[in-house]
């Protein structure tokens, strides 16, 4: 021990060297380890931080996760296996939307209210008691006033409409993501592609809603939806007028 404190005291620019290495060293491997947490959190931190014990993929979940849909049947089938006390849907789906003028990856994740897959870990608010209720992760909290039921009008052709002559139909869609140039929204029917539909859009002030008419550019069908349940389709718009104007 004194013969190590001595040699310390001898050679303290190359003790001073080698503790710096030391300690560089340390921080390099905690600061990698945090980086590592955090990504991990990023990607899986939902699917670890919600209430179900158990997760069922189907086979497709070996190649991509978002491509494994459990059906109706299948779900029922889980939840007469012995030891289940209940079998709810929990979907995730990912987008590229636009958000400041900046493309962004958003993931979107769905489930039964009151039922396995909803959040345990709260950072702030509360969890969403209605289906026009959603919850926004804390770097986007400021757009969640602009995730809310907005109505639409659309027109319908002859064979859908049971009429001689198109018929106009007003309902209402969930608003899931806004730019300048169009929105996210979710509906409960699948519209034409190319089709021009007069939209409300939730504006971040005051809450006013502005109608503008946007092109249906595409649809995608939810994967997951309750069982006995009507399917859901995301639908994704162009504005064809500056909207707020």
């Amino acid at each position: 021990m004194f013969l190590a404190l001595k040699e310390m005291r001898r050679a303290k620019v190359r003790f001073g060297l080698l503790a710096g290495a030391v300690g560089l060293l340390v921080f390099l491997i905690l600061f990698q380890q945090a980086l590592l947490t955090g990504l991990i959190n990023q990607f899986i931190g939902a699917l670890k931080n919600q209430s179900g014990e158990v997760l069922v993929y189907n086979g497709q979940a070996r190649k991509n996760l978002e491509g494994s849909i459990i059906l109706p049947d299948q779900q029922a089938a889980i939840a007469e296996v012995e030891g289940v006390a209940v079998a709810s849907p929990f979907g995730q789906a990912t987008f590229t939307v636009t958000a400041d003028g900046d493309e962004t990856d958003a993931v979107i994740f769905g489930y039964q209210l009151g039922n396995p897959g909803e959040p345990t870990t709260l950072i702030s608010g509360r969890l969403p008691e209605g289906a026009d209720e959603a919850l926004a992760s804390e770097k986007h909290a400021e757009r969640l006033a602009l995730l809310r039921p907005i109505p639409y009008e659309m027109s319908l052709p002859n064979h859908e409409s049971g009429q001689n002559g198109p018929s106009v139909f007003h309902g209402r869609a969930l608003s899931l993501n806004i730019s300048s140039g169009g929105m996210l929204i979710l509906m409960a029917q699948a519209p034409l592609l190319d089709l021009v539909i007069k939209v409300h859009v939730p504006t971040p002030v005051a809450l006013a809603e502005t109608p503008t008419h946007a092109e249906v550019r595409w649809i995608r069908k939810v994967p997951f939806s309750a069982s006995g349940s009507e399917a859901s389709f995301f639908v994704g718009l162009k504005f064809l007028f500056s909207a707020g104007r």
